[in-house]
């Protein structure tokens, strides 16, 4: 992905988060109105201070609210489906038997468990990663070779990554981009063409780096490994510079393509 992509990518995504976000604070605010409207019944019906009916409210909203950036760590360790699907069943679930508890720290305790389902509920699923090559997968990547039977990879070293990546710096006014080794500035911090302040971005940070690594090696390196199993997979050296791989790219295409010709 090219720098332009990935910054008309990023506004998308924050809005989306943001909608996202948005939307379930929403349904907690509807949940919170609709039992509001129903303590009155609760302290009757459970034989309860209206104190204590007022913690149905309470615990939804405190464990919703604490859920949420719980669910997106349990989503990057476990798989957001995998997550979106056991809390879809634990809200579920703690619905049903909210409608039968008889007691009122009971439905309390319920009520923190479907707040709990309700918030992981709103992870955003649609760019799930994880690459599990069980049996239907394998058949799938089978069948696919007889028309692309050929991958490639460009392999580089991850601490080369994280220098590369972690020493990127774009100035504050026009994006305009830099490196502290490989294209330094005349002033250090300073951009060349319009003087404005030069800073590393959050998905550069080192730390950051090295967790995208840590997920590429857990969700994406099985699929490598199945290729250079199946002796299909090119490897070019990344660790040249620019021309020089290029220039390898361009020979290893032109070395396929000529032997498919054949």
């Amino acid at each position: 992905m090219t720098a332009d992509a990935g910054a008309e990518a990023r506004p998308v995504r924050r809005v989306l988060v943001f909608a996202i976000v948005a939307f379930a604070l929403l349904m907690m605010s509807v949940d919170s109105t609709i039992v509001a409207t129903a303590l009155d019944s609760l302290q009757h019906g459970l034989d309860t201070s209206i104190n204590w009916a007022g913690w149905t409210i309470t615990a939804y909203s405190l464990g919703f609210v604490l859920m949420l950036p719980v669910s997106g760590k349990l989503a990057e360790r476990y798989g957001r489906r995998r997550v979106f699907i056991g809390s879809v069943f634990a809200f579920t679930v703690a619905s049903l038997c909210c409608g039968l508890a008889d007691d009122i720290f009971v439905l309390i305790a319920l009520r923190a468990l479907q707040a709990a389902g309700g918030a992981e509920e709103d992870i955003d699923i649609e760019d799930e990663e994880d690459v599990d090559l069980g049996d239907d997968d394998e058949t799938f990547l089978e069948d696919e070779e007889e028309d692309d039977d050929v991958a490639g990879i460009i392999d580089v070293d991850d601490d080369e990554i994280v220098s590369r990546l972690s020493g990127r710096r774009v100035c504050q006014e026009k994006g305009h981009v830099y490196h502290v080794e490989h294209n330094p500035p005349e002033r250090e911090g300073v951009c060349d063409v319009d003087g404005s302040e030069l800073y590393i971005r959050d998905d550069d940070k080192p730390e950051v780096v090295r967790h995208r690594l840590e997920q590429y090696q857990e969700k994406t390196a099985p699929l490598v490994d199945y290729y250079k199993k199946q002796g299909l997979l090119n490897q070019v050296e990344g660790a040249d510079d620019p021309d020089r791989v290029s220039e390898k790219i361009r020979t290893l295409v032109s070395t396929l393509s000529l032997e498919e010709g054949s």
